[in-house]
């Protein structure tokens, strides 16, 4: 056994918790972690489900293609932070959590206008 395993022993480690969620946290004065802390997004539900715009259109196509909000944003002339609305929208739109999703949906959506 070594030094440090014979100092330290795990029953001894005080362990702090998040006072909302119960999630293991790093020692310092927050009470509550990131997530809980987090604001909560607020999804409006008329956009559940619309049909995506053309711009957003583009964007969808140019994520698929693995273009960063920066590389989107140059390309089609946009700052970085509305192509990260874009995208929030998007998802909302479309009832999915990520950009693997999003492209999953580009190529589905694709070969569906291709088909005979």
């Amino acid at each position: 056994m070594n030094i440090i395993e014979s100092e330290v022993r795990p029953e001894r480690i005080p362990i702090k918790t998040c006072s909302q969620c119960g999630w293991p946290m790093p020692q310092g004065p927050a009470t509550k972690c990131s997530a809980c802390r987090a604001p909560e997004v607020k999804v409006k539900s008329d956009q559940v489900g619309r049909p995506i715009t053309n711009r957003e259109r583009h964007v969808v196509k140019l994520v698929s293609e693995g273009c960063s909000n920066k590389e989107i944003a140059a390309r089609l002339g946009l700052t970085e932070g509305t192509v990260k609305i874009y995208v929030s929208h998007i998802y909302i739109k479309l009832s999915i959590e990520n950009r693997v999703q999003l492209a999953l949906w580009w190529i589905r959506s694709q070969s569906d206008t291709i088909s005979p």
